[in-house]
């Protein structure tokens, strides 16, 4: 009996030991679990943080869909507009772009792979609209660090789907799991110069998009004449679009996208170049011209950022109305002085188009900044 009580105790005394070692353990790895937990929340709240402008007020958001792709993964699909023209639906085709700015580049990157667009409900795409974005699909396909992938392809409108492809979207951005291409029922309503990209000043990818658009319409008038406002266009993103301390652009300083078209209906020729940079109206108070622009601002009576471009442009003008060399943007609307057609520039919240034979630049101001800078030259061939 005696005994039996000395081995119960020794066990019990033993079992206490034990228990208060397996208690110490719990603790130290419970600890270490909230350490874990704090330090990957800590990781996380640096990856949240501000990359781009949240939407401005007036930018009404755009519809969403969820696509359930298996039991556990749900997929969010932002709705573009039906009309996917910067001429005829601007506000919605920003208001777009701005939510998809601030759900794939605010968030971490991991989140922003279960967001996509619902190609599915676009009917109509022009050329200057489709360029800003294939630069945004290929910023964000940079954030991701994988290839986008096209979702529910079967279900696109098929000329736009064509468009696309005849842009080179797909190629551009090296796009896996493609469909066969379908043969068309009709002839297309542009021939499309695949998108290029590049950083800094390239006078041979001008030359190149000149060959190409030659290619499909014969000889272009005043030729040269282009190439120098496609060369200044370019210059201006080296110099001016990704300033130092910007903040985040998402693509190397100096990065710009091209494209050109031709609409065998209409007999327009285009050619086009943006950039993902701060906008004209940002840098023009860093620009040499400034006390100049002042004061066509003064006479203009406004200072908004339609105004500001307008004055930039007619500040390197001379007094006859001729456009001096080396003086920025005014290089840009030399062409139309010798051809029929336009050139039109979106940056901020501005909008200005120079035609030819116009005394005048028109100005529209916008509710809401497209984001960098598109500029276009449309030439009429008839």
């Amino acid at each position: 009996m005696k005994k039996l009580t000395i081995r119960r105790l020794n066990w019990f005394l033993a079992r206490q030991k034990n228990e208060t070692r397996r208690s110490r353990s719990r603790r130290r790895k419970l600890l270490r679990v909230s350490e874990d937990l704090f330090a990957n929340s800590a990781i996380q709240q640096q990856s949240i943080i501000q990359r781009v402008s949240s939407p401005e007020q007036k930018a009404a958001p755009p519809q969403f869909v969820y696509v359930r792709q298996n039991r556990t993964f749900r997929r969010e699909l932002i709705i573009p507009p039906e009309t996917f023209s910067l001429r005829g639906d601007y506000d919605n085709v920003v208001s777009f772009f701005q939510h998809l700015r601030d759900r794939a580049y605010n968030i971490p990157p991991t989140s922003a792979s279960a967001l996509g667009v619902d190609f599915r409900s676009i009917k109509k795409i022009t050329p200057g609209a489709a360029l800003v974005l294939a630069a945004e699909l290929y910023r964000w396909q940079i954030f991701t660090q994988r290839k986008l992938v096209p979702v529910m392809q079967d279900d696109w409108d098929p000329l736009i789907s064509r468009m696309l492809r005849d842009f080179g979207l797909f190629e551009f951005l090296e796009t896996p799991d493609q469909r066969p291409e379908p043969s068309p029922s009709e002839p297309p309503f542009f021939k499309f110069i695949k998108y290029r990209s590049g950083v800094g000043v390239t006078p041979t990818a001008c030359s190149d998009l000149l060959d190409h658009l030659s290619a499909i319409v014969g000889s272009i008038e005043a030729e040269k004449f282009i190439f120098d406002g496609l060369v200044e266009a370019l210059n201006n993103v080296k110099h001016h679009a990704y300033p130092d301390n910007s903040g985040w652009h998402g693509v190397s300083s100096g990065t710009w996208l091209m494209c050109g078209a031709y609409s065998e209906r209409a007999k327009v020729l285009t050619a086009a170049v943006y950039d993902m940079g701060v906008g004209i109206p940002a840098t023009l108070p860093r620009s040499g011209l400034w006390e100049q622009i002042k004061g066509i601002l003064a006479a203009f009576g406004a200072n908004d950022d339609s105004s500001m471009i307008a004055a930039a442009m007619q500040a390197g003008r001379t007094r006859t109305g001729q456009v001096e060399r080396g003086k920025g943007l005014p290089i840009m609307m030399r062409l139309f002085d010798h051809v029929r057609g336009h050139l039109r520039i979106l940056s901020g919240h501005g909008e200005v188009r120079y035609t030819s034979g116009a005394s005048e630049i028109g100005r529209i101001g916008r509710p809401l900044s497209l984001g960098g800078t598109l500029i276009q030259w449309q030439i009429s061939k008839v």
